[in-house]
């Protein structure tokens, strides 16, 4: 979305490169880039995206992650409610940018079986195997 206007560069971790402003992603995982930009280049603009990891665990329990929280100009949620979650003093520097994707072709549906599509990075806190507890609970359909 930024390129059309700016230069952007994606790196895993900034060391020091000529920017004009720092995008973050992730509150924790992102800390130390975050705290070398504060210190650095203090003044330029630096936002954080925050994800559900950050907003439903990281914020409330690690050091760092609360740290790039109060040196964040901007924080960025993706959803409204997730402005909710944020510590109080925090709120009012919180925008919501909505994820979306383009509209797609719906498809033929078919009585025959069900078709579904499980998408995620399937890591532990979230739970997969409710997604195939579910689909066990589901009628037996027969063809």
């Amino acid at each position: 979305m930024l390129r059309p206007h700016y230069r952007v560069e994606l790196v895993d971790r900034w060391h020091g490169e000529p920017a004009d402003a720092m995008v973050a992603l992730h509150a924790r995982r992102s800390a130390e880039s975050i705290q070398r930009w504060a210190a650095e280049r203090p003044g330029d603009p630096l936002a954080v995206v925050l994800t559900g990891t950050d907003l439903y665990r990281d914020i409330h329990i690690d050091a760092q992650a609360q740290r790039s929280l109060e040196l964040a100009d901007r924080l960025i949620v993706l959803h409204e409610r997730a402005i909710d979650d944020l510590p109080a003093p925090h709120r009012a520097k919180a925008v919501t940018c909505f994820q979306s994707a383009g509209a797609r072709m719906p498809m033929v549906k078919t009585a025959h079986h069900l078709r579904c599509v499980m998408v995620g990075h399937l890591r532990s806190e979230k739970a997969p195997q409710t997604y195939f507890d579910a689909a066990r609970r589901l009628p037996a359909r027969r063809g």
